[in-house]
Order: structure tokens, then sequence, then C-alpha cells
């Protein structure tokens, strides 16, 4: 299991994305695809942020190709997933990888796949307070 991690940003850093981050921390399948759309690897971690426009995961191992496959299971025990484009990716100090996706969907596929992985965060964390 990874540590979860938190990122800082100074007070008087300047937020250049589009869309606005939601911190959260859930784990996800993240599977690098080669150009003909098959799976090179699958990779676990947890993403530590996320927008409309994409998210940030930390993973034990890095991504083997520019783009990847991300997938959850949701309240319902269905699998979500999304198609994105690795932005970055290094390597952090306790030994993980983070890694940057920006997603490569419609504006709909965006909004459902954050939403659901949003309210699956929220439902998770109230479970195990209550």
């Amino acid at each position: 299991m990874l540590p979860k991690t938190s990122i800082s940003v100074s007070a008087d850093a300047k937020e250049k994305r589009e869309h606005p981050r939601v911190s959260i921390h859930v784990q996800v399948s993240c599977v690098s695809i080669n150009k003909d759309n098959f799976p090179l690897d699958q990779n676990k971690g947890y993403i530590i942020d996320v927008s409309q426009g994409g998210a940030a995961i930390e993973a034990d191992s890095n991504v083997l190709s520019d783009r990847v496959a991300i997938v959850f299971n949701d309240n319902d025990h269905q699998a979500v997933g999304i198609l994105g484009k690795v932005a970055y990716a290094k390597k952090t100090s306790n030994k993980t990888y983070l890694i940057g996706v920006s997603f490569q969907a419609g504006g709909k596929e965006k909004l459902e796949f954050v939403t659901k992985i949003v309210k699956f965060f929220h439902y998770y964390k109230r479970t195990i307070i209550a």
C-alpha cells in the first residue's frame, strides 16, 4: 500500500490549470497502452488529485508508454475507466512514481469519470469514519 501523499502549493503560486484539482485518494489500475492499442503492463497506484482535464497518480512503478487507461471500481462494483496521455512521470523521494495524465476523452466522458471517482472517494471516506 502506498502512503498518502500531500502536495502543497504556496499561497502566492498561480494556478495555471483550466480546471481546478480536487484532492482524493482512490486506488486505480493504470494500464500502459502501445500504439496498436494493446496493453503493455498493469500498474497499481492512487489518484491523488483529479480535475476534468486530468489526474495525478502516485504509482509503484513507471508507465511504459505515453498512453494509459485508468480504471477503478465504483460504488456499484462496476469498472469505470478513461484513456489518458502521460504529461509527465517522475520518481519521488519515497521511490514511487508521480504520473500526470491528461484525459483523452470527450467532455461528457471526462465529467462522468471525475464525478464517479470523486463520489466514490467521499462514499469510501464516510464508511471508514462511520
